[in-house]
C-alpha cells in the first residue's frame, strides 16, 4: 500500500512541479493521502559538493535547477508513543527527462540523502541526467545501525 502512495504521490508531484510554481507545491494534497509537504522550495543550480554519507564528491558535476520537495507520508504515533513516519526529499529537474530514479539509503538507512541519485546511476549523478530522483529514511530516524524501529513492526 506505502509503495503504491509514494508511486502516486511523486507522479502528481512530478507533474505540478512542470508548471515552475514549485513553492505552490508546499500545500499539495492528494485525496485520501496521509501526506505532509513540510517544504518546497526552486534552488539554482549548484557545484556537487559532496557525495553520499558526506563521501568527496565525483569532480566537475553542476546539480541543475530543480524543484527540491521535502514531506512526510504517514505519520503517527507508535509503540511507546514514539513519532513515525516516512520522511522524503524529492528533486525535480527543470530539464525533467520524464524518468524516475528512487535512491536507497543503505544499511538501515534511517536518514533522508540528498536526492541526487549519485549512487549506482553511471558516471553522472542521475539528476544531473535529468532524472526525478527520491530518497528516503523508510520511516524512522537514526543510524545506519539504529534497530530500535524493530520495536514496531508496523
Amino acid at each position: 500500500m506505502r509503495r503504491i502512495l509514494l508511486g502516486g504521490l511523486l507522479a502528481a508531484l512530478a507533474a505540478s512541479a512542470q508548471t515552475d510554481n514549485c513553492s505552490a507545491l508546499a500545500g499539495f494534497t492528494l485525496p485520501d493521502a496521509r501526506v505532509e509537504i513540510t517544504r518546497a522550495e526552486k534552488l539554482a543550480a549548484s557545484k556537487l559538493s559532496a557525495g553520499p554519507q558526506g563521501a568527496p564528491a565525483a569532480p566537475g558535476f553542476t546539480i541543475p535547477a530543480h524543484c527540491r520537495v521535502e514531506g512526510i507520508l504517514d505519520r503517527r504515533v507508535g509503540v511507546g508513543g514514539k513519532q513515525y513516519g516516512i520522511r522524503f526529499a524529492l528533486a525535480l529537474p527543470d530539464n525533467w527527462n520524464g524518468r524516475f530514479l528512487f535512491q536507497g539509503g543503505g544499511g538501515l538507512n534511517g536518514s533522508v540523502n540528498p536526492p541526487i541519485g549519485q549512487v549506482a546511476s553511471g558516471d553522472a549523478p542521475a539528476i544531473v541526467r535529468g532524472f526525478a530522483v527520491v530518497s528516503t529514511d523508510t520511516g524512522h530516524q537514526g543510524s545506519v545501525f539504529d534497530g530500535s524501529f524493530f520495536e514496531d513492526q508496523q
